[in-house]
């Protein structure tokens, strides 16, 4: 048996940072920048779930005059995410091999986790799905990837892990991983199946 892991943003889904703090900027009485840094402030607690999606809700309300209705802020925190339809097929032909495990390691928070089991039903058909906010650990810490060895029952030198963020692969490698950095299905899938052949 072999694992690929996988990071979701900008790997197997599309995420734009820039659109996500525009969409809260839109419900907001405060400025991008405003909002970039309050987040940025935040980004260990909402990133371990220490600060579930009410509590951010309530946050942001109180210091950037942010919508009072919750699903409509929702709606704008997740603008800058949508599907790529290409990588989950891919992803999901992955795990559907026989002497193959697909895993999920991502760095997210919870109001983005909402929209994420809400679109992507492919989450429930992979080995193992770690969502930082979820398990209490942020790449490129080395236990969350040792997590995903233990739920996955593959060891790490036997697992293949894809990001966008050459810290988060470079955590990887850490713990003994195979690891690229991820620029364009090219390059990726190509060396996915090399290491699946090896």
């Amino acid at each position: 048996m072999k694992a690929i892991l996988f990071d979701l943003g900008r790997v197997l889904i599309h995420y734009d940072h820039e659109r996500t703090i525009a969409g809260i900027a839109s419900v907001s009485q405060a400025s991008p920048e405003a909002i970039r840094a309050l987040l940025r402030e935040l980004s260990e607690p909402l990133g371990t779930g220490k600060i579930g999606a009410r509590e951010t809700h309530r946050l942001l309300v109180e210091r950037v005059g942010a919508t009072p209705d919750f699903h409509r802020f929702v709606e704008a925190a997740c603008q800058g995410m949508a599907r790529d339809e290409e990588a989950l097929a891919y992803a999901v032909s992955l795990e559907e091999r026989p002497r193959v495990r697909v895993g999920i390691i991502s760095n997210t928070v919870a109001v983005h986790a909402i929209w994420l089991h809400a679109n992507l039903p492919e989450l429930t058909r992979f080995s193992a799905v770690l969502l930082s906010n979820e398990v209490g650990l942020m790449k490129p810490d080395p236990r969350i990837y040792r997590l995903a060895s233990q739920r996955l029952a593959i060891p790490p030198g036997r697992s293949f892990f894809v990001d966008d963020l050459p810290e988060n692969v470079r955590g990887a490698q850490a713990v003994g991983m195979a690891g690229m950095v991820h620029r364009d299905w090219g390059q990726t899938r190509p060396a996915i199946e090399a290491f699946l052949a090896e």
